[in-house]
């Protein structure tokens, strides 16, 4: 497969786990007002409210699985996919989590944006290039 620096998904999924930590960031307060509005309110849109972040979650999840693939297939590094699928599932959970997936999506998107060909293509290079160790014998 075709190395690259980075592809279409990564960026995509970088970018959609600043979104994520963003909501993240606002969930609380968007829950604790829907449920205080449902309780004085006799309403019902804790569900919607809720329903709105499990979605935009589950929607991140399929993006970095597909961009963890995708990634692996052009030797690319996969340690921010991994922190974002792991953020994303802990909020799957419960929403409890959503201060661990804030912090795993933050860290997510930073790995995932500043991206690098993983050890064994970087050690591909460096022996073609030869600069690698066999190069010098």
């Amino acid at each position: 497969m075709i190395k690259r620096e980075k592809t279409g998904w990564n960026i995509a999924a970088g970018v959609l786990n600043i979104i994520n930590a963003v909501l993240m960031l606002v969930y609380w307060p968007v829950a604790m007002s829907a449920a205080l509005s449902d309780g004085f309110g006799g309403t019902n849109v804790t569900t919607g409210a809720v329903a709105f972040f499990q979605v935009i979650n589950v929607i991140v999840l399929a993006v970095n699985l597909i961009a963890l693939i995708v990634s692996h297939k052009h030797q690319i590094s996969i340690v921010g996919h991994i922190l974002g699928i792991i953020g994303d599932v802990f909020f799957m959970i419960g929403g409890w989590a959503s201060f661990v997936n804030l912090v795993m999506s933050i860290l997510a998107a930073v790995f995932v944006l500043l991206q690098h060909p993983n050890k064994k293509a970087k050690a591909t290079l460096m022996n073609q290039s030869g600069q690698g160790p066999q190069a010098q014998n």
